[in-house]
């Protein structure tokens, strides 16, 4: 099986904000994860204010992520893709990736 990484920029192959989309599923599964929204808000306070760069928002933002087990989090991102992902793909992304 072959793998492939896909950066999504700007909306252009998805409607959504992924990684939103992804903070926001891991609570559906796991209402403890609700406890990184304070971090996460004040990430992107400080992007706002041009403390932080994206990169650096990213960092402190998917903190949310540490300590999940590979095969949870493998686990996680599988019924994501299946649950919400799919669901929010530009149909024209996906023809063009195939």
């Amino acid at each position: 099986m072959k793998k492939l990484a896909i950066f999504d920029i700007d909306y252009t192959i998805t409607r959504k904000e992924t990684l939103m989309e992804f903070f926001k599923y891991s609570i559906s599964k796991d209402k403890r994860n609700i406890r990184f929204l304070p971090r996460a808000a004040f990430s992107g306070l400080m992007y706002v204010m041009k403390v932080y760069d994206e990169k650096k928002v990213k960092e402190k933002f998917l903190k949310f992520i540490d300590g999940i087990k590979e095969e949870d989090l493998s686990v996680l991102v599988k019924d994501f893709y299946r649950d919400r992902l799919q669901n929010i793909v530009y149909e024209d992304a996906l023809k063009m990736m195939r």
